[in-house]
């Protein structure tokens, strides 16, 4: 019997089992503050027979280490062919400019850039409460902002949508606000996160979704047992919107060596 494939390689059906392509494309090793060194992670990714991961530590313009790190990942994604070592960082996005912590001069050597909102400019753990009913509306323009603004010549995740203002105590996005954040992230070509550490309500997921955002997966591990949490389940909720990891890549050739791991239905 021939198979079905998914538009994005999220997953196919063959014989009535579903194979998933299983990816986290949001890891952190102890070069920043993450516990476990990359040889850990490829080593627990390998258990897991994850298809693809992206080591994305947080850096500033001025870490003086990011070199040493590329130069590393560069190592292992030469020698690792499962799963697909994806290069990447983690950055703050600074204010409604546009402006990301970032010296320009790596983004050449990186496979991606995941741009996160770590605070907003202007708001104080000491004025949260003075502000607690506008902050998630002024969150939401950031976020939008940063969407319509960087713009990098790789792929660009926005990272864990909400989970600044969840770790405030403070409620998700305004649900007004949903429909331009994807119509903008799919106009600008940005792909949105769901992150397995911080998920993001199902239906503003699914908006995303019937918009034809693309979308990538990531746990936000910072210990080798968080590698993979809850990916498999957030994929089966992606679907055909996974983003898939050769494209992230830049080589296709890779795709059909790279897919599945089956789940039967």
């Amino acid at each position: 019997m021939g198979h079905q494939d998914n538009k994005i390689l999220g997953s196919r059906n063959v014989a009535g089992v579903t194979l998933l392509f299983l990816a986290d494309y949001h890891i952190h090793s102890s070069w920043c503050d993450g516990e476990q060194t990359v040889n850990q992670i490829l080593r627990q990714s390998k258990k897991l027979k994850l298809n693809a991961i992206a080591i994305t530590d947080h850096a500033r313009k001025d870490s003086p280490w990011v070199t040493s790190y590329i130069s590393e990942l560069k190592s292992y994604q030469k020698s690792s062919k499962r799963p697909l070592v994806i290069i990447g960082l983690e950055v703050k996005i600074l204010n409604f400019n546009g402006e990301i912590d970032i010296d320009p001069n790596w983004i050449p050597n990186l496979n991606i850039v995941l741009i996160a909102i770590h605070r907003i400019p202007g708001i104080t753990r000491e004025n949260i409460p003075k502000f607690k009913d506008k902050i998630p509306y002024f969150y939401g323009e950031l976020l939008i902002s940063a969407i319509k603004k960087v713009n990098l010549s790789v792929p660009t995740i926005i990272a864990h949508p909400g989970k600044w203002l969840k770790e405030n105590d403070l409620p998700f996005i305004p649900e007004e606000m949903w429909s331009e954040i994807a119509r903008t992230a799919r106009k600008y070509g940005k792909i949105i996160e769901y992150n397995t550490s911080a998920p993001p309500p199902q239906q503003f997921i699914k908006l995303l979704i019937s918009e034809e955002v693309r979308l990538s997966v990531g746990s936000d591990a910072h210990r080798v047992t968080e590698i993979g949490r809850d990916v498999f389940k957030a994929i089966e909720l992606v679907g055909d919107s996974l983003v898939k990891a050769y494209e992230l890549m830049g080589n296709e050739s890779d795709s059909e060596s790279l897919c599945c791991n089956s789940r039967e239905k």
